[in-house]
């Protein structure tokens, strides 16, 4: 029976052609959507380009009204015309030609109240003033973080809604021009954001641009459509690009408002020129191809058919009529010497060997089946060729629910492996199979994991599968528990917090967390598993002992160690280490839980070096007041002797007690010097003369200094800041003294330099902490080694130091940079490699100068009043009594102050006024001036220290002083003061 379906050649052409097809449109397809989305991606980076140049626009004009409010605000004549209204102040600089200037559409001056003092609006397109909006008043009283700046030098911008149009405005505190005085209230400048400033916007940019309001509608713009945000002034600001039709591309972007809400959008229009040329240019391209394909399909079958396909058409023809006889004996009649004539001899030979093999194989048919149905597991018989299953045992098909009958002469991949047709290891991709995990489909529907062995045989010259299987549910299902529990406990493993690691006996690390592995500075484990940890021990010749306890306890707990980090610095850990034994006891690993403490530890070692600081502060506190006191005997004696000379007498002795007395001077003035350092309280700014506070510094370090260091003054200016001087006198001693440190071996020059600068916008764009103006300049540099390049970002960083080990703190640069930032000033570094060091201090000038007290050349004034003088010690008493009766007064001298209370309570009405010291044992100089003011009349109190320790008049005053004079204290001081104190009070 002749069978019908397609011949080979027409299977051929179908072939070619679909082949063909197939590639043309896939390339036209591919060419198409490379073309439509690169040009469309092209557009829409053109628009997101054009709508950029828009915003930042935006934000140009933004930084110029807060660059011109900024200059308005802090402006003595605003300050004071915000209390006063004044007309003169409207006339000069209200005027249409300054709005015309500023480009503006209103002012708006406001009271500390944010109340609306003064405002003027004005029509930029009429020219013209026009009457106030009260809409934008309105808005900005809505907006109440407007009027709340966090500095006088603050200013604020941003886009206002709420006013009958969108505006743009600026705003800064009022305060005068050293931006010192109260602030009086706000200033605002605004400018309209209209059609005429949106097409003006347009026109400076070169775009079609459009602007509307935003509304919730909006919403689903921005958040469904794909979007491309670019960042202006540090917002982010999203793209949408949309086709409103085929020949237009428009995109669209989001502007806030003050309050970060959405405000307006903005829209620039395109025509879509390039890519309608790109889609031209996919056209010619496919036409192009079409040709081409039809030309080689003609081709390609014409030759297939003269040379290959008529032949096997033949051969085709011959096979099929011996098929269907089922008569061996007849051969195929194909010739030829190529592959197709050597395909008809070995036809030809297969149907002889059939004829001699058809008898024996179904005499052995039987014997084998009957030893295939006998073997337990399945087996499964498969036609390589068709994937058909050729036969499978009884066990086979018990296991899968079906009988032999059902399963034979179907593909293998209906009941085994349904998942990998097409797909399979062995005959599409050239594999072996041995032992392997594969499904075996149930007749119910169920899938069954089975063990699956393959082996390839061949019979007959067809290839055959043997494929053997066994049904492995049960231990699947127990491995999927073991993996369940394994997961579980690996996730604990994984997200501790504490560092955990195994480890052998020999140190060879085996396992650990991310947790461990970022202790010691790396990314994951995979770079610490198969290292040794004795690399990081910090101190790795302890291990050995460590291990001896570790086997003779078997666990360590709360055990103090130090790891080395990768970056070179000590990790200290407070750890648990339990030791895992074999049968005869040998340690064979190590399990180790280990806590990061090393917060912890250097915090502590920062609290010790406070109290040593502290210690050190409280100790030369103690001995200035000591000091203090000697210095005041020796004063005191020396101008008592020169008092009691005669002008005309022993000009040598004369001559010599001054001397005396200008080295007592000088010592008091050393040791207000060392007391700068044990002051707590922080010091008062003001004006303060640099040159002055910077050759007081260098009093104190060129004793600390070897001779070998040689100091380099050039003090080109002398000028004035606004500081605390206590804070610049420390960042002067410690540059110095790390200059000299760094100068300690081999000698060298600290060269000081002092001028003034101003700086430009140039300047302060590389650092915009500044702002444009004049300043101070301190150049303090040395001739040392200099600071590795690699170090110089560091050295400002709180406990970095390049000493060694307690030789520094890591905390002086730190603290100079606090102090000198907290000034709103800037601190750099210039350093190479044995080049040395220069630091260079930039501090704002002051427009006022430093109060120098003068010095009065007068007779001390004199009195006749009762005095009570009370100090510890002797010879203060003395002097003090020596001083005021030669001063006229009756003066009564007390060494305990108990007594001296005593007297003063006895004869109240006798005492005029107590000059007491403050530190005494039994009642302080505070508790006897507390005392005293039980008294209806309480005589003024003066007291002498020879330590402040951070009193002042205003805190004494509080408690009844009068006065608070610091020792040691000299005639014409102290003179002055009792007279002045005494002079203060009422007359009888």
């Amino acid at each position: 029976m002749q069978r019908k379906y397609p011949g080979i050649l027409t299977k051929t052409l179908l072939l070619i052609c679909t082949l063909v097809c197939t590639l043309t449109l896939a390339s036209i397809l591919v060419s198409f959507n490379l073309v439509t989305e690169k040009f469309q991606q092209l557009e829409t980076e053109e628009v997101a380009v054009e709508l950029e140049r828009v915003v930042r626009k935006i934000y140009h004009e933004l930084d110029t009204l807060a660059s011109s409010v900024a200059d308005w605000a802090p402006w003595d004549e605003t300050h004071t015309f915000v209390e006063q209204l004044d007309q003169a102040y409207r006339d000069r600089n209200l005027s249409e030609t300054g709005f015309q200037t500023l480009g503006l559409n209103f002012m708006l001056f406001f009271d500390n109240d944010n109340q609306l003092v003064y405002s003027q609006f004005y029509d930029l397109e009429r020219d013209q003033f026009t009457a106030p909006d009260t809409s934008v008043v309105f808005a900005l009283r809505a907006q109440p973080d407007l009027f709340h700046f966090a500095s006088t030098r603050d200013k604020k911008s941003g886009l206002l809604l709420g006013a009958s149009t969108p505006a743009l405005i600026a705003a800064a505190p009022i305060t005068t021009s050293t931006y010192t005085g109260p602030v009086r209230g706000t200033l605002v400048f605004g400018r309209a954001l209209n059609r005429a400033k949106v097409a003006q916007i347009g026109d400076q940019t070169r775009t079609e641009v459009d602007m509307f309001p935003y509304k919730q509608t909006h919403q689903d713009l921005f958040a469904t459509a794909k979007t491309t945000p670019f960042v202006v002034e540090a917002v982010a600001h999203p793209i949408v690009a949309q086709l409103p039709d085929k020949q237009t591309l428009r995109g669209f972007t989001l502007f806030k408002d003050l309050r970060g809400k959405p405000a307006v959008i903005f829209t620039v229009t395109k025509e879509r020129k390039l890519f309608l040329q790109g889609l031209a240019m996919w056209r010619q391209h496919t036409f192009s191809m079409i040709a081409l394909g039809v030309v080689f399909v003609l081709s390609l079958v014409v030759l297939l058919h003269r040379t290959i396909l008529r032949r096997l058409t033949s051969l085709t023809g011959e096979v099929m009529r011996i098929a269907d006889n089922g008569n061996h004996t007849c051969r195929v009649r194909v010739q030829g010497n190529d592959e197709i004539g050597e395909l008809a001899l070995r036809i030809n030979g297969m149907l002889a060997s059939l004829q001699q093999l058809q008898m024996q194989q179904q005499q052995h048919e039987q014997y084998l089946q009957e030893i295939f149905d006998s073997i337990t597991c399945g087996i499964m018989i498969i036609d390589g060729a068709d994937r058909r299953i050729l036969s499978i045992n009884r066990a086979g098909a018990t296991l899968s629910g079906r009988s032999s009958e059902e399963m034979v002469g179907r593909i293998c991949h209906q009941f085994v492996c349904p998942h990998e047709l097409r797909h399979c290891p062995i005959l599409d991709k050239g594999e072996m199979l041995d032992l392997s995990e594969r499904t075996l489909l149930h007749a119910d529907g169920r899938q069954i994991p089975v063990l699956k062995s393959v082996n390839r045989i061949s019979r007959q010259g067809k290839e055959l599968l043997v494929e053997s299987f066994i049904d492995i549910s049960e231990l699947k299902q127990a491995q999927a528990n073991l993996a369940a529990s394994e997961a579980k406990y690996r996730k604990f493993y994984e997200e501790d917090l504490t560092g955990d690691f195994i480890t052998t006996p020999e140190g060879l690390l085996v396992d650990c967390n991310p947790a461990f592995a970022r202790m010691l500075g790396y990314d994951s484990p995979a770079e610490l598993i198969g290292s040794s940890i004795q690399k990081y021990h910090f101190m790795p010749q302890k291990r050995r002992k460590l291990l001896d306890r570790l086997r003779e306890k078997g666990k360590l707990e709360r055990e103090e160690g130090i790891l080395l980090h990768l970056n070179g610095q000590p990790v200290y850990i407070i750890s648990n280490l339990i030791g895992e034994f074999d049968d005869r006891g040998a340690l064979t690993h190590i399990r180790g839980y280990v806590f990061d403490d090393t917060k912890r530890v250097v915090l502590e070692k920062e609290v010790r070096q406070a109290q040593k600081l502290e210690a050190i502060g409280t100790m030369a506190g103690g001995i200035a007041h000591d000091f203090n006191n000697i210095l005041a005997g020796i004063i005191g004696y020396a101008e008592i002797v020169l008092r009691d000379l005669d002008e005309e007498q022993a000009p040598k002795i004369r001559r010599n007690l001054r001397h005396i007395l200008s080295a007592g001077e000088r010592g008091r003035g050393l040791i207000d010097k060392i007391l700068t350092f044990s002051r707590r309280t922080e010091g008062e700014q003001r004006p303060v003369n640099l040159e002055q506070v910077l050759e007081d510094a260098l009093q104190l370090i060129r004793v600390s200094l070897p001779s070998t260091i040689a100091i380099d003054r050039h003090i080109l200016e002398s000028p004035t800041v606004f500081a605390d001087p206590i804070q610049l006198h420390q960042v002067f001693m410690n540059l110095c003294t790390n200059a000299g440190h760094a100068m300690k071996e081999e000698g060298g020059t600290l060269t000081l330099t002092l001028d003034t600068c101003h700086l430009d916008t140039d300047f302060t764009g590389r650092y915009p902490e500044l702002t444009i103006g004049d300043y101070s300049r301190i150049q303090i540099a040395d001739s040392g080694k200099g600071i590795p390049e690699h170090l110089l970002n560091r050295i400002f960083d709180p406990f970095f130091t390049t000493k060694k080990k307690g030789e520094g703190t890591g905390l002086g640069l730190s603290m100079v940079h606090g102090i000198v930032a907290a000034m709103h000033g800037l601190i750099t570094v210039d350093s190479k490699a044995g080049s040395g060091t220069c630091f260079t201090i930039y501090l704002p000038q002051s427009k006022e100068e430093e109060i120098m007290t003068p010095i009065a050349h007068q007779p001390p004034p004199i009195g006749h009043e009762h005095v009570v003088y009370i100090d510890d010690q002797d010879f203060l008493v003395d002097i003090g009594t020596e001083i005021l009766r030669g001063l006229g007064y009756r003066v009564t001298g007390f060494t305990n102050s108990r007594e001296a209370l005593d007297f003063v309570l006895q004869y109240p009405e006798e005492v005029d006024l107590v000059v007491s010291d403050l530190t005494m044992p039994d009642l302080t100089g505070i508790e006897l001036s507390q005392a005293l003011q039980e008294l209806p009349a309480p005589p003024p109190v003066i007291i002498c220290t020879g330590h402040n320790d951070g009193l002042n008049r205003e805190d004494v005053a509080r408690l009844g002083i009068h006065e608070l004079l610091l020792k040691p204290v000299t005639v014409n001081t102290l003179a002055q003061v009792v007279r002045s104190v005494l002079d203060r009070l009422p007359q009888p």
